[in-house]
């Protein structure tokens, strides 16, 4: 599993924008 850094790095990246567009 060789997309498991881009699939680390998607997480926080989604949760940030979900809390910045409140």
């Amino acid at each position: 599993m060789n997309n498991c850094s881009g699939s680390t790095f998607r997480f926080p990246v989604s949760y940030t924008v979900s809390l910045h567009r409140r």
